[in-house]
């Protein structure tokens, strides 16, 4: 008997009565696996996978056939066995795998932490994914998949309705992004105005192209990546000329999406336009739309609206029932100057009656000409429209901008990395994981919360998604009781027109 026989046997004998008691004692690196990965090269290690249960005979058997091998432990409630080995390790898997009671063996692999980086050209100017922790070494939402490619994977089945100007999904950073697009718009070419959705649509104005970015922009070595890259975007043009659409142009391309949310498998609206309305049969009628999306399946974010400091009005859609209101963030998690807040004095019943209609926050900038770092940057649509209510880059293809108009495109994109970890969730669940895991304490207004739960922490929810308690399907999780009739973007662009090279 060798050298490592007789070593083996002697530690065998010291475990095999822990085995059989149920109390093997193992060394094993804790390691997180939705934070690794599986690299090709190999250890000096072999895993052995026992057919019947961990007896004395069969690990002594093993171990016969493992000359130049050393137990190394086992796996805790399993059979499968360690051993160190000193020659050839792709050798000895198959030495071992001739045994009578080994079912299976392998190679162990290595593990490595992965914290998903980005190679794009602007990475280092996308402080809101440091800001939301969704990017970085650590605690970091993308951190909690496995790699770039898991994240993609999870988050492709995911489709965002984006209501705004349109998308241009040619851009280098959106392509294969826009599965569909359509175009509502009013017409009076037969001699009545008339509403109709149908396909198509271009973005005229560049906002709508802004907003996908953030929700789903693809790590491409150039540009930008946005928070849940692997998105599908769905196009609803309801903004035209000068960046304005009609409230039945809106309501039209809503009744559209509840119409196809289950077909077309659309979970997320993105609202980034909103307005005051005064009808209030309209505004019970866009209630009703609303709580049709929600008892869908469909989460809705909508921008909390840039007043803030002219009035801070209730703003709708965002004010609705089962609608997840955004407000904007700077950098540093404070209420960005322009973004609407909750306050006690505000109220609209029955749909606003504590003044409390804002749930989260989310960065959306705060920022002029000058400091240009402090917006949020994101594609543009260069080929029709100038960056030029915002501050372009060098290239024209993006474009620095603030507003709620951008807080919400995050919120819609962690909605969608929240679903991604956990594909069985429902709307409830996954509204309330993002309500409940925000940072309570942020953003304030005179020393009172700005928001009902605060600004959302990316980690946190996508982190919790797994163990989260099943909500009731179709119940709003959202804590309250929802005029002018042509809404606006909702982005704060910088008061002064910038050069074509800032």
């Amino acid at each position: 008997m060798s050298f490592h026989i007789k070593r083996a046997a002697i530690c065998l004998w010291m475990v095999i009565l822990l085995l059989l008691s149920g109390r093997v004692v193992a060394s094993a690196q804790n390691i997180e696996p939705n934070k690794s990965s599986v690299d090709n090269s190999s250890t000096n290690q072999i895993f052995v996978h026992l057919k019947g249960e961990t007896k004395a005979s069969s690990m002594l058997s093993v171990a016969s056939s493992l000359p130049d091998a050393e137990y190394a432990g086992g796996i805790p409630n399993t059979r499968t066995l360690i051993y160190k080995v000193d020659g050839d390790v792709e050798k000895a898997v198959e030495d071992v795998k001739k045994n009578g009671n080994v079912a299976d063996a392998s190679v162990v692999p290595y593990w490595y932490a992965l914290d998903i980086t980005l190679d794009d050209a602007y990475k280092d100017q996308l402080w809101a994914l440091d800001s939301m922790n969704v990017r970085g070494s650590g605690d970091k939402a993308w951190n909690l998949f496995v790699d770039k490619t898991q994240l993609n994977d999870k988050t492709s089945a995911i489709k965002v309705a984006v209501f705004d100007s349109g998308v241009n999904g040619n851009h280098p950073d959106l392509a294969g992004k826009v599965v569909n697009s359509i175009i509502c718009k009013g017409s009076e070419a037969s001699g009545t105005y008339v509403v109709t959705c149908s396909q198509g649509g271009i973005d005229d104005g560049g906002h709508g192209t802004h907003v996908a970015g953030i929700i789903g922009a693809i790590p491409n070595n150039q540009g930008i990546a946005g928070i849940g890259w692997g998105t599908k975007i769905i196009a609803v043009k309801v903004l035209h000329e000068g960046g304005r659409g009609t409230l039945a142009e809106i309501m039209y391309g809503l009744n559209w999406v509840a119409d196809h949310a289950q077909s077309d498998n659309i979970k997320i609206v993105n609202l980034s336009l909103g307005g005051s309305i005064y009808d209030s049969t309209i505004k019970q009628e866009l209630q009703n739309v609303m709580d049709s999306l929600w008892s869908k399946g469909v989460v809705v974010v909508a921008a909390a609206g840039n007043s803030g400091d002219t009035g801070n009005p209730v703003f709708y859609p965002a004010a609705f029932r089962n609608v997840l209101s955004v407000a904007s963030v700077d950098r540093n998690n404070n209420l960005a100057p322009y973004s609407e807040y909750n306050d006690p004095v505000k109220t609209d019943p029955p749909y606003v009656t504590d003044g409390h209609w804002i749930d989260v926050a989310a960065p959306g900038g705060s920022c002029s000409v000058s400091t240009k770092q402090d917006c949020i940057l994101s594609t543009w649509n260069d080929s029709s429209k100038p960056c030029t209510e915002g501050v372009p880059d060098n290239t024209g293809s993006y474009c620095y901008m603030n507003g709620t108009s951008q807080a919400s495109p995050y919120v819609a994109g962690l909605v969608a990395l929240v679903w991604a970890r956990n594909p069985s969730l429902s709307n409830a669940d996954v509204v309330s994981i993002i309500q409940t895991t925000a940072n309570h304490e942020a953003p304030k207004v005179g020393g009172n919360n700005a928001t009902v739960f605060g600004a959302v922490n990316a980690f946190a929810a996508v982190n919790s998604a797994l163990s989260a308690p099943t909500v009731t399907p179709g119940a709003s999780t959202t804590p309250r009781p929802s005029s002018t009739v042509s809404p606006s973007p909702t982005g704060i662009r910088p008061p002064v027109t910038p050069s074509r090279t800032p």
